[in-house]
């Protein structure tokens, strides 16, 4: 008997459809989208084929075929930061905040700039004025803290970091920098925390008397001197371990943090037309002086970050997946889940092209994976809440195989942790469409033309016929996570990066009893 992981004969149907033989001309149509059907045993000739379409395995509403499971970890794989904390009837509750360590990229003229000329050292921390969530007036409390201990030691960058870290190893709560006060609202902020491109800046200096902010800046900038300005990341590491920035008070707001710097606040001499010094007058010896800050450290991909995220479903949520809702959530909630009928389309797919014939071979041309949602609720919606802009399928467990082919071990954790994008063979995304409230995964044909040729989690016998005491679940269970996808094109390459979604509070509520598999194959009879 053969197995399809946990998913009931009634769960699903599939409807056949017969298209009558079609000319030579268009059967190159079956060659093309990256098929590897070729190195099996698959081909076609001159003579007509037999075109068949399988219109939909179709799933009921409550069953366990299309759920949802638990994430209790993000990996740091991107710079965007969230800090607050927000509490949403029918949503859940989100708290986040951030440990950070940072790229060096300070350049002062010491001819303009000189030592007793540094004022103070602080954070400025930039967001959007639309990039938050809740309640733009609600009062909040942001405390500053240095790491006594580095997130990732230099060279590791193999090794991930989770955001379900506990901040207490990487802080002692003696070492607070500086508290203040802030809210979202754009009319709260004065021209100075404002910039022309709709940044806000929370700004914190550091220590807690003149003298403090007055030693801090000297620290700084006396160890860019010592670094004859030019600062490695290692030398960096070792004077300034990097911060911690949370919220000590306050709920109702979740802001996305865009960048994080650390700034040297400072007096400066201006050169005049000849290269010399600027006086205040023609007339006067007095050189000219104004305030200013440079830039001395700044997040970036080159240094590690993480957000350290709490979330919880309310128990709302909870209830709706109780009664067989696939509801997913992210940050650090839920991701989708959904047993693909891997097992069935290849039997059927064998049956079609009958194995032990050999005057019958077959072609697997397209199957097209379309998953839609359920209406947003009107409450969510009005807060921004949105479906992730893109789902991220691919195995939940078992074996895949690499960019080389050789299997490995397939683990979400690892997908991040090692960079990897979509291959179209194990690792699938969909963007969502806003016009039909869906996603569509595509070109899933080499998903189990991948099977047929490596058979990474050895479900199928020598011939290709499916082993009827294999375990089909590797190849069936799925997961859909909610994901970033950007891409750059240069003139030489393009390029896909794929991280967790953390550019918002999504939900999506997946309309089971309306997804759509289609499976297209041809046969031809010698």
């Amino acid at each position: 008997m053969m197995k399809y992981g946990r998913l009931p004969i009634n769960d699903f149907y599939m409807k056949s459809k017969r298209i009558f033989p079609f000319s030579l001309l268009f059967i190159a149509l079956f060659f093309s989208c990256n098929d590897d059907s070729g190195t099996i045993g698959f081909s076609v000739d001159t003579t007509s084929l037999t075109i068949y379409i399988d219109s939909s395995f179709v799933y009921t509403q409550h069953s366990d075929s299309v759920s949802t499971c638990r994430v209790d970890s993000l990996p740091n794989r991107t710079i965007v930061q969230m800090l607050g904390n927000v509490d949403i009837p029918g949503y859940g509750t989100v708290k986040a905040d951030y440990l950070t360590q940072f790229y060096p990229v300070a350049d002062f003229d010491t001819v303009l700039v000189k030592p007793d000329m540094v004022d103070s050292v602080g954070v400025e921390i930039a967001f959007q004025y639309n990039s938050f969530l809740g309640d733009s007036l609600a009062p909040m409390q942001l405390t500053v803290y240095e790491l006594n201990k580095l997130l990732r030691e230099d060279g590791n960058v193999r090794v991930p970091i989770y955001s379900n870290l506990d901040p207490a190893d990487y802080y002692d709560s003696a070492d607070k920098l500086g508290s203040s006060f802030y809210v979202a609202s754009m009319q709260s902020y004065p021209d100075s925390l404002l910039d022309e491109n709709g940044y806000r800046f929370i700004k914190q200096t550091f220590g807690n008397s003149v003298a403090d902010k007055k030693e801090w800046a000297a620290n700084f900038y006396d160890f860019y001197i010592k670094n004859g300005g030019n600062i490695t990341t290692t030398a960096m590491n070792e004077f300034f371990k990097g911060l911690y920035i949370t919220n000590t008070f306050g709920r109702g707001t979740l802001l996305y943090i865009v960048s994080t710097a650390v700034v040297v606040y400072h007096r400066t001499y201006a050169y005049n037309s000849s290269g010399g010094l600027r006086t205040i007058s023609d007339e006067s010896d007095s050189l000219y002086v104004e305030n200013t800050s440079t830039t001395y450290l700044m997040t970036s991909y080159e240094a590690p970050t993480i957000n350290h995220i709490e979330a919880t479903p309310a128990a709302s949520v909870d209830a709706l997946r109780a009664q067989g809702e696939a509801i997913i959530q992210s940050p650090q909630m839920y991701d989708g889940a959904i047993i693909f009928p891997t097992a069935k389309i290849i039997e059927t797919f064998n049956n079609s092209r009958s194995l032990n014939s050999t005057d019958t071979v077959g072609v697997l041309n397209t199957i097209n994976l379309t998953i839609p949602l359920k209406t947003m609720p009107a409450e969510l919606k009005a807060l921004g809440i949105i479906p992730p802009p893109y789902l991220l399928l691919m195995r939940k467990g078992g074996n895949a195989t690499s960019s080389t082919n050789a299997v490995i071990p397939m683990d979400k954790k690892e997908f991040f942790a090692d960079r990897l994008i979509n291959d179209d063979k194990n690792y699938f995304y969909a963007a969502y469409d806003s016009t039909s409230n869906s996603y569509t995964f595509t070109g899933l044909q080499n998903y189990i033309m991948n099977i047929f040729q490596y058979d990474p989690n050895n479900i199928l016998n020598p011939d290709h016929s499916l082993n009827p005491a294999a375990d089909y679940a590797y190849d069936s269970d799925m997961i859909l996570v909610p994901v970033t996808v950007s891409k750059t094109t240069s003139s030489y390459s393009s390029d896909t990066n794929i991280i967790p979604y953390l550019g918002g509070l999504t939900y999506a509520d997946i309309d089971n009893e309306n997804i759509k598999i289609q499976v297209v194959y041809s046969t031809k009879i010698y």
